[in-house]
């Protein structure tokens, strides 16, 4: 399979988890299930889930923002990421969008697949219909949302009744 040159996937992980307490790694490769591939079991972390949703469309690459002492992160995906090549930005990072523009150098001019590696979406969720919509509206922005029971715990969109 090839990769889409202008397609990009950009993944924050420069925060610090501190509501979770002391970790024994990074939160993003914390273990949640565990993945059986020709008779053999592999440990799938938090962020394999959203690595799996980008290598689906084939990014030329994905980006990660990781603090300096989140460099496990890039040990790990340095020998599991399915074929992707993966770049890193290293930053001290007060917020998400810092990390964002961090990362901006990489993905100037490419469309950009951003997704969090902490949220764990539902099977068949993914980046392959939005993409598609995104090419067939020719708009600048897609955003692939869903409902919560509990709006103030998470980043909050407000829609119109109509989804706009």
């Amino acid at each position: 399979m090839s990769t889409d040159q202008s397609l990009m996937g950009l993944m924050p992980a420069a925060g610090r988890a501190a509501r979770m307490g002391k970790l024994p790694c990074s939160k993003e490769l914390l273990p949640v299930a565990v993945r059986e591939s020709n008779g053999d079991a592999a440990v799938v972390v938090l962020a394999d889930l959203l690595l799996d949703l980008f290598a689906d469309c084939q990014p030329a690459a994905v980006v990660t923002a990781i603090a300096p002492h989140k460099q496990d992160i890039a040990e790990y995906f340095s020998t599991r990421s399915r074929g992707i090549q993966m770049r890193y930005v290293s930053l001290e990072s007060p917020s998400t969008p810092h990390s964002i523009d961090a990362c901006f150098e990489h993905c100037r001019d490419k469309t950009v697949m951003f997704g969090f590696p902490d949220i764990v979406l539902p099977p068949g969720a993914g980046f392959a219909a939005l993409l598609q919509q995104l090419r067939h509206d020719r708009v600048d922005a897609v955003l692939g949302l869903f409902p919560t029971q509990q709006p103030e715990r998470v980043d909050m969109v407000k829609t119109a009744a109509d989804g706009r």
